[in-house]
């Protein structure tokens, strides 16, 4: 109807907006060697999980990120996303996460990818950007280098497989496939291939057997 013609347009609105900030953000500390924009980001990685001897300290990690991710470092905004996401350190601000989901994204960090391949699945429901994200992500899946990042970037990929056989997303699909079954874990193989038996998609099933059941055998 009508009002749902408005609250999509709406949605797009929203997202340009949020694109619109890649041209007003800062500039500040763009004279900082590559090394100083790097250390930058690991203390606030640092104070962000509370390793090498640093304790957790929410606050300083979102210091710190914001810096580096005024400067244009990927993880930097990929962790600062996750900390308006979660409110940690800052007020909960899902305007503000997506905003640096989506510069982590385009800056080719694969878990920011796969989010904003998510927040288009299920909130701005367009399917041409959600491929796009998806391709970027499983492009620069090797860039994962931090702890927990593969895990991470693992289970996010299960989510939208998972909703993509649900919702019949074919474009989705084609692109996790065209990438490789090999590109997946073997946890991964075998999840996408149950689903899709489970919701009679013998396309994609068919696709999947022969690494599916070698794997099986393997066992």
């Amino acid at each position: 109807g009508f009002m749902d013609r408005i609250g999509h347009t709406m949605k797009h609105l929203s997202y340009f907006a949020l694109s619109l900030g890649f041209l007003f953000s800062s500039t500040a500390g763009y004279g900082l060697t590559d090394a100083e924009r790097e250390d930058l980001y690991q203390q606030g990685y640092a104070a962000f999980v509370g390793h090498r001897g640093t304790v957790v300290d929410a606050r300083r990690a979102v210091d710190c990120l914001t810096q580096a991710a005024e400067i244009d470092h990927p993880q930097a905004q990929y962790f600062l996303g996750l900390c308006y996401e979660k409110g940690r350190g800052v007020g909960a601000n899902k305007d503000t996460a997506l905003m640096w989901y989506l510069r982590a994204a385009h800056n080719n960090h694969p878990l920011g990818a796969l989010w904003m391949c998510l927040h288009h699945l299920t909130q701005a429901e367009d399917l041409g950007q959600a491929v796009e994200f998806l391709d970027r992500g499983l492009t620069h899946r090797a860039h994962l280098t931090q702890f927990g990042e593969a895990a991470a970037f693992a289970s996010r990929l299960e989510n939208i497989v998972r909703l993509s056989l649900k919702r019949g997303h074919r474009p989705i699909l084609d692109k996790v496939l065209h990438a490789g079954s090999q590109g997946l874990s073997d946890d991964q193989c075998l999840g996408l291939y149950t689903y899709a038996l489970r919701l009679d998609r013998a396309d994609i099933a068919r696709r999947l057997q022969p690494r599916a059941q070698q794997i099986r055998a393997g066992q």
